[in-house]
């Protein structure tokens, strides 16, 4: 580890100030300064210079057959210039398609035609701003239907294909697995070694569904104990990476994420004096499927089922027909989570209206 530290949020500043002493790194959402006063950013820009900062985007869809919008990339290419941050970081998720803003980060379908169509918009991104992201896994309630490959395998993909380091996130990483069955050590290894540079630590709950409970990814409660679990396993890699600890509302007093971000040091001081180092094995391929989902037209229909109530309830009626309306192919559509995508809906929704008050 390099060093340990809080997200910027003003909530937080003052806080955030009055502890510098025990706050080695720090992180600022891109989007809350895109359109900031000179003032504003001459602070941050100052800020940087006392401690490394690292911008966060969130809305830029880089995981997507859709182009990414040079004129995002733009404004956060002058942020950057602005404030010289250590680097930045975006979602491997898309936000938009087929015309529609999701209004949040959606798991994409992990399929041929998101990778390439990342690739390409990582590389608009690097010409633009002048240096790549780091990439964060990112959490769901629903499996991606109309995937190719496991989430390990998909990451390791992105790093074959793309050379691109990783922000690790371990709540979203500790969500999928509690939610889909992932095998937590499957998914650390899909990373080749030397290739994490950050790691985000944040809390969530449980949500009720039909079929069961699930991890609901919200960052808005304390960092539970799998996720200093899964701490202290990553910091056996040989990485050098920075520990950002993340709170996005419900905002406790800051010295009880000071707290947090003492014990994440703590973690991996322990960790990388007692422990044994790891290597990463590769995550295993699985058979291929020739051309199976290779459509952007599957993150199309995802965008209308995420966005419109007709559009979902027509597709959890007959995914079958709605497919085939599409021009899409319908084999394993009878395995597709309808309840999943249900409750990713209705957050979404709530997403877009959160914004839009």
């Amino acid at each position: 580890m390099r060093g340990a530290g809080i997200a910027w949020r003003e909530e937080l500043s003052a806080g955030i100030i009055a502890n510098l002493d025990e706050i080695e790194v720090i992180e600022l959402i891109a989007e809350r300064y895109l359109d900031a006063p000179r003032r504003k950013l001459e602070a941050l820009r100052f800020l940087a210079h006392q401690r490394p900062v690292w911008i966060h985007a969130t809305s830029l869809g880089l995981a997507s057959s859709t182009p990414v919008e040079k004129k995002q990339l733009e404004r956060l290419a002058r942020l950057i210039d602005a404030i010289e941050p250590a680097g930045w970081s975006e979602h491997l998720a898309f936000v938009r398609g087929g015309g529609r803003e999701i209004g949040h980060l959606a798991a994409p379908p992990r399929n041929a035609a998101t990778l390439e169509g990342l690739c390409r918009n990582l590389e608009l991104a690097r010409s633009i701003t002048g240096s790549l992201p780091v990439m964060e896994n990112v959490a769901s309630v629903v499996d991606p239907p109309f995937s190719r490959w496991s989430e390990a395998e998909w990451l390791a993909r992105v790093a074959d294909a793309s050379r691109v380091d990783f922000l690790f996130d371990l709540h979203n990483l500790h969500t999928n697995t509690t939610n889909f069955g992932e095998d937590p050590d499957a998914l650390i290894d899909s990373i080749p070694p030397g290739r994490i540079r950050l790691v985000h630590l944040a809390g969530g709950r449980m949500i009720n569904g039909k079929s069961g409970p699930r991890v609901l990814d919200d960052h808005r409660s304390d960092v539970p104990e799998p996720v200093f679990e899964l701490l202290a396993r990553v910091a056996l890699r040989p990485d050098r990476f920075d520990v950002i600890v993340e709170r996005d509302g419900a905002f406790p007093p800051v010295d009880q994420l000071v707290s947090e971000v003492r014990r994440a040091r703590k973690i991996c001081e322990r960790s990388y004096l007692e422990g044994e180092r790891k290597v990463s094995r590769p995550a295993q391929r699985g058979p291929e499927s020739e051309e199976r989902y290779d459509d952007p037209g599957y993150e199309d229909l995802l965008a209308a089922i995420f966005t419109d109530e007709i559009s979902l309830d027509r597709f959890a009626a007959e995914p079958a027909r709605e497919l085939a309306r599409r021009g899409l192919i319908t084999e394993g559509c009878e395995s597709i989570d309808i309840e999943g995508l249900e409750l990713a809906a209705k957050g979404f929704a709530r997403k877009r209206a959160d914004r839009a008050s």
